[in-house]
């Protein structure tokens, strides 16, 4: 390890820089050291100016910033290059985006609708059901029937036709009748 400082510079002999092992001072230029390393994996030998292994020790990542000069050797390229997408890329980004709302826009709309449907296809059928029931429910009160004896709605609909037919005809020939038996 390097013990303190070169002409103002720190003696760097000895750090572990990244992938590299700083081995000697190979020279100067313009007054700061170069420095003499070998990369950890290809063992190939190189030369860099103090400021770049500064630069990568300050970094915090210096595996990210320090390239092997060993253009066959894995440390010589980033392998996660943080690109930044073009403007192309960006606006075809948007239109997928405005494209998949629109079609989400466009299945909430369709279900909505067939929700509706369905909604208006349950009370057209109910709606002679509903009748029936109107006219059995104020024809008991007409005849007296205690209220908790008359069959609600829900349960009118259960019973089976050819029961509520029966019923139906009956209330129609007699209006004092009182039909009882149908709660639950």
């Amino acid at each position: 390890m390097g013990t303190g400082f070169l002409r103002g510079y720190a003696d760097l002999t000895g750090f572990k820089i990244g992938h590299f092992i700083v081995d000697s001072l190979a020279g100067t230029r313009n007054r700061a050291p170069l420095w003499e390393i070998t990369c950890g994996h290809c063992r190939v030998s190189q030369t860099f100016e103090h400021r770049q292994l500064c630069n990568a020790l300050e970094s915090g990542r210096p595996a990210e910033v320090l390239f092997c000069q060993n253009s066959r050797c894995r440390c010589s390229r980033k392998n996660n290059v943080d690109e930044t997408p073009s403007l192309f890329e960006i606006r075809q980004q948007e239109r997928e985006k405005r494209k998949r709302a629109a079609q989400q826009e466009a299945e909430d709309k369709a279900r909505a609708e067939r929700e509706l449907a369905a909604a208006t296809a349950r009370d057209a059928a109910l709606a002679p059901l509903r009748a029936e029931w109107a006219e059995y429910s104020a024809q008991q009160i007409q005849a007296g029937t205690p209220l908790h004896e008359i069959a609600p709605l829900k349960r009118w609909v259960e019973l089976s036709d050819s029961l509520r037919e029966r019923i139906v005809t009956a209330i129609r020939k007699d209006q004092t009748i009182k039909v009882t038996g149908l709660r639950r």
